[in-house]
């Protein structure tokens, strides 16, 4: 048995499967061991360029429609987890609310809050 995955990853790849179709065909009726050189395999035609288009949204409305739910009340809170919701968060434009809440709570950086502040931290970062 014989099983071949394909795995386009753009559309040129997706478009040229039709063209290869036929000579994969060929090469199962004639029971070819070898595969040809890739020098006399067809050529896919080369993928359009993608026109450059303006953004319409602001980055910080953007981000604001990407965030993902807050961490839920009562969950432990790990530095990984505070640390990648002050990200979203500050990508959303509030950079120097999220230092100041840092500085707040005992440090320059993040990795100087204690631990058992993580919860209280997020609790202010979310309601910013």
């Amino acid at each position: 048995m014989l099983e071949i995955t394909i795995k386009p990853r753009s559309q040129a790849h997706l478009d040229a499967i039709p063209a290869l179709l036929p000579h994969l065909a060929a090469f199962l009726e004639e029971g070819v061991t070898q595969a040809p050189h890739p020098s006399s395999a067809p050529q896919a035609a080369p993928a359009p360029k993608k026109s450059r288009t303006p953004k319409t949204e602001s980055a910080p409305a953007a981000a604001a429609e990407a965030q993902p739910d807050p961490i839920p009340a009562g969950a432990e809170v790990t530095l990984m987890d505070l640390r990648a919701r002050l990200a979203e968060i500050s990508k959303a434009g509030k950079t120097d609310a999220v230092k100041a809440l840092v500085n707040k709570y005992g440090g320059q950086k993040l990795t100087d809050v204690p631990a058992e502040s993580y919860g209280d931290l997020l609790a202010e970062a979310e309601a910013l």
